[in-house]
């Protein structure tokens, strides 16, 4: 099967921001998410799941341990269960 936003359940999360369930097996999930320019989510952390961020275009600034990493297309960035972060759409529009 293939997967896409095409055939991906569709949520709405935060202010403008949009997220596709792309594969989710319980064991993994694979989320496709559209943070316009200039659009954050809340500092949070997930209890048991770690996350990886890969920035399909455009560019990413993920705030963590008190530092920020920056992420442009095609990067990405691991993050472990626990960890406080807040992921910014730092792309002009």
């Amino acid at each position: 099967m293939k997967y896409s936003r095409k055939n991906a359940p569709h949520f709405i999360w935060g202010d403008r921001c949009d997220g596709w369930w792309l594969l989710q097996t319980g064991k993994f999930t694979v989320i496709e998410e559209m943070i316009p320019a200039g659009a954050c989510e809340k500092e949070h952390f997930h209890q048991e799941t770690d996350q990886f961020f890969y920035c399909l275009e455009g560019q990413l600034t993920i705030q963590h341990n008190n530092q920020k990493s920056f992420l442009d297309a095609g990067e990405g960035l691991f993050m472990q269960a626990g960890k406080s972060h807040k992921v910014i759409n730092s792309s002009v529009s």
